[in-house]
């Protein structure tokens, strides 16, 4: 799953950025299959679609509802208590057979650190954290594009949004993680076409030491999902000082 929704979101910026708006849209379907961890693409997907055009918008629906339809059939022919799960892990508050509930997970996320640290505060593990943080998350990127007007242009917005997008997601797995490539692509090009080698060694050097340190907290014995909280913290800062450096707006 983890392979296919990250699949989607670089397959989504590729079509997209090539004006395939019926390909972005089957695309976009596949990133719905972790819905948590893409939410603050939301905002700026309703920006881009207003900004495409009647027609544009109408070939990315199309594209959206085959491609949806169709992973909702491969689902329930494949396995067809899957959906019933998920719809129980997300609406029950005890655990049962098939599903566990949100609130008793454990993840790579701000809202999973907030809570565990409030545990010994308060006495109990509070639930408004996983929908504070989405909240706090989706009204502030909303803001940003309001605020700033610029035509929302994926290949410069996504490494950042998919960073943030972890960070203040509800709850979200380390392997689900994967959809950092994006932020790891941007800032590897970015160092490689670098006319100064202090940026190229600095970035390159920066993104070798997080691969390293995730790799050594995977061999230790206690290792466990929230110990990897920082990692779309780190990239963020990157690709930060890489927009920073190249001063590279939304809409350049």
């Amino acid at each position: 799953m983890s392979l296919l929704h990250t699949l989607g979101a670089i397959l989504f910026i590729y079509q997209a950025t090539r004006s395939r708006f019926f390909w972005s849209g089957v695309a976009a379907t596949l990133m719905t299959v972790k819905p948590h961890i893409y939410l603050l693409f939301i905002a700026p997907g309703i920006f881009w679609i207003y900004q495409i055009g009647y027609l544009n918008a109408m070939r990315f629906v199309a594209g959206s509802a085959v491609a949806m339809t169709l992973l909702i059939v491969a689902t329930l022919v494949i396995q067809p208590q899957a959906i019933e799960w998920w719809i129980v892990a997300l609406s029950n508050l005890e655990p049962g057979f098939g599903a566990v509930p949100v609130r008793l997970w454990r993840t790579a996320t701000m809202a999973t650190t907030i809570r565990a640290e409030l545990i010994a505060h308060l006495g109990y593990i509070p639930d408004w954290p996983l929908s504070v943080f989405p909240a706090i998350g989706f009204i502030g990127t909303l803001g940003f594009l309001v605020w700033h007007r610029s035509k929302v242009i994926w290949v410069n917005l996504a490494p950042a949004l998919v960073c943030l997008s972890f960070i203040f997601a509800s709850y979200g797995w380390f392997y689900d993680q994967s959809a950092l490539i994006l932020a790891h692509f941007s800032i590897l090009l970015s160092a490689i076409t670098s006319r100064k080698v202090s940026k190229r060694v600095l970035d390159l050097g920066a993104l070798f030491a997080i691969q390293l340190l995730i790799l050594l907290l995977g061999m230790q014995p206690d290792s466990a999902q929230h110990h990897y909280t920082w990692v779309p913290v780190a990239l963020l800062l990157l690709v930060w000082r890489q927009n920073m450096a190249r001063r590279v707006p939304l809409d350049p």
